[in-house]
């Protein structure tokens, strides 16, 4: 898999970090540039992918702060790359890192799949852990952290109230999001309130085009669907990647099986 990661300023204040990989779907950090600390919004791959995200963050001279929206390995596996850094994220995505072999076990098998990528990938743990809402003043701007299982149980969303974003990780996405853990109801609620909120305008999910709320009201509609029992919630159009496609797929064979 090669892959290429590059910089966007999106704002004064946002950066995006666009990971693009050959034959894979993109996957996408943000950086966040406060007076007080420069963020990292999930670390991605590696720490190879991390490398033009640690120049910028060296340049500005600002302590970083690493968020991870979870701990999958397009989200977290580049920690390794700020080992001065606290490293923040929800009470389970620690407990993913060190409660069991889910990860290591994922990593044996990324290693023997592709060494030149996750050959010196060294699974970070995040020190800094929180249940419900963390809030945390970037100097200029604030990012708030609340849990939002559904895809994962460990999914947190990021909201920047002055700058009117939501960074969703993985916990929206398009064309669909991917159920793993549920619950679907909680989640569909929660997307809902989101879009709700006059302090969202701009969604930047970890996959996909960045987006308005409207985004957030698709994926709760389709998710709504999967609740419902129902496999017609999601008409995927030309050009859709077979990822998805599959995804769909798996989609509504979990819903049958989890808790709504």
């Amino acid at each position: 898999m090669s892959h290429s990661v590059t910089l966007q300023p999106l704002s004064d204040r946002v950066v995006n970090a666009e990971h693009e990989a050959d034959g894979d779907v993109g996957v996408r950090c943000t950086v966040l540039l406060g007076d007080r600390y420069t963020v990292v919004f999930d670390t991605l791959y590696s720490r190879q992918d991390m490398r033009e995200v640690g120049a910028l963050a060296e340049k500005r001279r600002r302590p970083i702060i690493v968020v991870n929206s979870h701990a999958d390995d397009d989200h977290a596996w580049g920690n390794a790359a700020f080992p001065l850094a606290p490293i923040v994220a929800h009470r389970l995505c620690r407990e993913r890192f060190t409660g069991g072999d889910e990860l290591t076990s994922q990593l044996r098998l990324r290693r023997q799949e592709n060494p030149a990528e996750f050959g010196d990938v060294q699974l970070v743990p995040p020190d800094i852990t929180f249940d419900t809402v963390l809030n945390i003043d970037v100097g200029g701007f604030t990012i708030a952290l609340h849990h939002l299982p559904g895809h994962k149980r460990d999914c947190l969303v990021g909201h920047l109230p002055e700058l009117g974003i939501l960074l969703g990780g993985d916990t929206v996405e398009t064309p669909i999001p991917l159920l793993v853990d549920g619950p679907l109801r909680a989640w569909s609620a929660d997307l809902r309130a989101w879009a709700a909120r006059d302090d969202v305008t701009t969604v930047i999910a970890s996959h996909g085009p960045i987006a308005g709320r409207e985004l957030l009201l698709q994926n709760a509609d389709y998710l709504d669907s999967l609740a419902a029992g129902r496999s017609d919630g999601w008409a995927p159009g030309a050009g859709v990647p077979d990822f998805y496609l599959e995804a769909h797929r798996r989609n509504v064979a979990r819903a049958a099986e989890i808790t709504t």
